[in-house]
């Protein structure tokens, strides 16, 4: 059981805001409850059904006041969301955790 998210943004230019999309993908109705907790203020966009993975993808949208305000909001989420650059399209995991390579010196028994 696993919540994938990707996000992406855009500036707005009437708004010194941002708006950032959500694309999460669920399966079962107890991962949509999960993000439903998570995300109260966010606006649905848009959603779709896979039939062959039986998993649904939700469509999310938030205005931010600026990138520090969205990377906060992003780490205090419980699943790993990767952000899509505008410019160049490839992604950035903003809150997954850190693997660490073992100590050279650590046993291993």
């Amino acid at each position: 059981m696993s919540i994938r998210a990707v996000a992406w943004s855009e500036k707005l230019e009437t708004e010194n805001s941002i708006l950032y999309t959500l694309q999460a993908t669920v399966r079962g109705k107890r991962e949509m409850n999960r993000l439903s907790k998570e995300v109260p203020e966010w606006t649905a966009a848009g959603k779709g059904y896979d039939p062959s993975t039986e998993k649904t993808i939700v469509l999310l949208q938030r205005k931010f006041e600026n990138k520090k305000s969205w990377i906060n909001f992003a780490k205090s989420l419980s699943f790993p969301v990767e952000e899509l650059s505008p410019r160049t399209g490839k992604g950035k995991i903003i809150n997954g955790k850190k693997k660490t390579k073992r100590s050279q010196y650590e046993r291993v028994t």
